[in-house]
């Protein structure tokens, strides 16, 4: 019977995961989740990406049959402005790799590595923008709104992960409004 109960609980919880959950993901910094919605977003084009988060740089992958579909200045604008209003967390630095399309290759980017000029048609590094810590104060606390609520059992690690997180939330949010009270009753007593 408790089998059945817990199976009950993680099917509720599967139908309960919005398709939106992915950009949720994509923001806090799944890089599986950024490539979905990449792919998605490109798809029209022609254009499938693959990606490895390697030494602190999102290694992007763009493949397409021909290598009109791959534009350089268009294509890095394209990335970049996706990538940018996902704003993932943790992913500042992509290197955008273009190719003909191959055969699936697991190890692409030791390929790359090995023999750029024979096997890319070019590549860029660019930088996203970053938001302040209040638009990420709000995203968060939007996603956090809008996100399932977990059935999660205690002391599982989404559980503890999710109540870290409101924790150093917290003690921020009690911190800034602390050193905004002790900057207000000294500008007002100087004023």
């Amino acid at each position: 019977m408790a089998s059945k109960v817990h199976n009950t609980s993680i099917e509720n919880q599967m139908m309960v995961d919005p398709i939106d959950d992915i950009a949720r993901q994509a923001r806090q910094g799944s890089v599986a989740a950024v490539i979905q919605i990449l792919n998605e977003k490109l798809a029209d084009s022609g254009i499938r990406t693959r990606a490895i988060f390697e030494q602190g740089i999102l290694q992007l992958l763009c493949e397409a049959p021909k290598p009109e579909q791959l534009d350089r200045p268009q294509l890095v604008l394209q990335v970049q402005q996706i990538l940018e209003s996902l704003q993932p967390r943790n992913i500042r630095r992509v290197n955008i790799n273009s190719r003909i399309v191959r055969e699936q290759q697991l190890l692409w980017l030791d390929e790359i590595h090995r023999d750029p000029e024979g096997q890319l048609l070019w590549s860029e590094e660019i930088t996203l923008t970053q938001p302040n810590f209040f638009q990420r104060l709000v995203q968060d606390r939007k996603d956090d709104k809008n996100a399932p609520k977990s059935s999660a059992p205690k002391g599982s690690p989404l559980r503890l992960a999710r109540e870290k997180r409101v924790f150093w939330r917290g003690l921020l949010g009690g911190a800034s409004l602390s050193l905004f009270c002790c900057w207000w009753a000294g500008h007002s007593k100087l004023g």
